[in-house]
């Protein structure tokens, strides 16, 4: 029976580039969740202004999520 270690067979770029792409995802997972958390804090912090507040911003109670939202997968 023919084992074959992967660590020895592939050359060493391909390897470090596998685990940078890994690292690259990871990070990538990290800065959408944090970016996501901002996202809802900022929505959290409209709902919480009253009418007047939203009125001198320019904004409708209705209008706060696509206002918030509107750049998120763009970013």
């Amino acid at each position: 029976m023919t084992f074959i270690n992967v660590a020895t067979s592939a050359p060493a770029g391909v390897i470090s580039s596998l685990i940078m792409d890994v690292v690259r995802g990871v990070q990538t997972a990290f800065e959408r969740v944090s970016r996501y958390r901002d996202y809802s804090r900022a929505e959290a912090q409209l709902r919480a202004m009253t009418d007047r507040e939203l009125d001198d911003l320019g904004i409708g109670r209705s209008d706060i999520r696509a206002r918030v939202w509107a750049n998120y997968g763009s970013l």
